[in-house]
């Protein structure tokens, strides 16, 4: 379940994802490849909790827009 939530964080929410540091990216990343899950394995409950977990953090941590966008 945890690396369905990365998942989720890392390729549908790049604002939130961002926001971790980049030497804890890449170690997130390398343990995802090291313990892979496979889409098939997660209930629909586990899909909807990562989901929902998702969209907690990225409403705790909103994306700050850039002075361009401002």
């Amino acid at each position: 379940m945890l690396a369905g939530t990365f998942h989720l964080l890392c390729d549908h929410m790049p604002k939130v994802w961002k926001k971790v540091p980049a030497w804890l990216r890449a170690q997130i990343r390398q343990a995802m490849f090291d313990c892979g899950i496979d889409a098939n394995d997660m209930t629909p409950r586990d899909v909807k909790d990562c989901i929902e977990y998702g969209q907690f953090l990225n409403k705790k941590h909103p994306q700050r827009k850039s002075k361009e966008t401002s």
